[in-house]
């Protein structure tokens, strides 16, 4: 007699038919109708023109609606990818990018994710995951930085061939300069003396123009892992 190994059959669920997956894409959509969606005009143009034609290829005697089929939309961020269907027949189109593939809005703006969340769901708009605005900003943050940092050296370019134009000394550049922290002066009260901050941004703007034109940035975190690369 042999020994055999033995295992726990469960029973694995029945395929659902075709009307129960109707059923089902209709309590997924049916509230999702009454909703927003942020896309990209020309974008959304584009794919009904092209699904208005050929629907009428495919389905030339149908008079069905054509509508977006929810139940197979793909959110990327705050952006959508969508395609329609018609109410009538079989039709159903590709999938459309309603996006243009641009992501640094929020990088020009002191708002957070969860606060940039709680405007799309007051606005009736299904909000990006944190995930995939944390990914976004991964994706890009380096190259802002960058970008940036290339920026301020143009102005302080432009300062001093301002200053010898005015047959002043380059080197020596007017400055005002000011400094915002995380958390307020009075959070500290009977704790400490001192800023009770962990994070601050310190900025520089030349005083030799109407301008006031940036010209430096300096960030001190408390928090951050790579804390010694930034304070």
């Amino acid at each position: 007699m042999h020994s055999t190994s033995g295992r726990l059959l469960r029973p694995k669920q029945a395929a659902k038919t075709e009307v129960e997956k109707c059923a089902e894409n209709e309590n997924k959509t049916g509230s999702e109708k009454y909703t927003n969606r942020t896309v990209t005009i020309s974008k959304n143009t584009e794919m009904w023109n092209e699904v208005f034609r050929e629907h009428q290829n495919v389905s030339p005697h149908c008079n069905g609606i054509l509508e977006w089929d929810l139940s197979m939309e793909e959110k990327w961020g705050s952006a959508w990818r969508e395609c329609a269907k018609c109410t009538k027949c079989t039709y159903r189109s590709k999938m459309f990018n309603l996006y243009e593939e641009v992501a640094i809005g929020l990088h020009h703006t002191p708002i957070s994710t969860a606060s940039y969340r709680k405007i799309c769901m007051a606005s009736n708009i299904p909000p990006p995951s944190v995930s995939g605005m944390q990914h976004t900003a991964n994706a890009i943050s380096e190259k802002v930085e960058e970008e940036n940092m290339r920026d301020l050296q143009r102005q302080r370019e432009k300062i001093k061939r301002i200053k010898k134009i005015r047959g002043e000394n380059p080197d020596v550049v007017n400055i005002q300069s000011d400094c915002v922290y995380n958390n307020a002066i009075y959070s500290g009260i009977g704790r400490t003396p001192f800023q009770p901050a962990t994070q601050c941004a310190y900025t520089v703007a030349e005083n030799e123009t109407y301008k006031h034109s940036i010209i430096n940035t300096l960030p001190k975190s408390k928090l951050c892992s790579k804390r010694k690369a930034y304070s």
